[in-house]
């Protein structure tokens, strides 16, 4: 069953952000704790994690604004 990765929510105000990049390509390998994409949001950029091991797939595409706690890939 795939994983999913979602945009994670930094702080209680926090209403919107993105996916401003991938740092895995579609379709490669991650390990767990392996820099995963970067978030962007109006107050902050941070690095996100993947939680386990596995293929990714994206679904997010980098630049596009959504909610926190949307799903923008999966790791099989």
């Amino acid at each position: 069953m795939p994983t999913e990765i979602y945009l994670v929510k930094v702080g209680m105000t926090m209403t919107e952000g993105m996916v401003s990049a991938w740092y895995v390509e579609d379709g490669a390998p991650v390990d767990r704790g392996e820099p995963l994409y970067a978030l962007e949001t109006e107050k902050i950029n941070m690095d996100v994690e993947a939680e386990t091991g596995g293929i990714v797939k994206h679904i997010a595409t980098p630049g596009v604004m959504m909610e926190p706690g949307r799903v923008v890939g999966f790791i099989f």
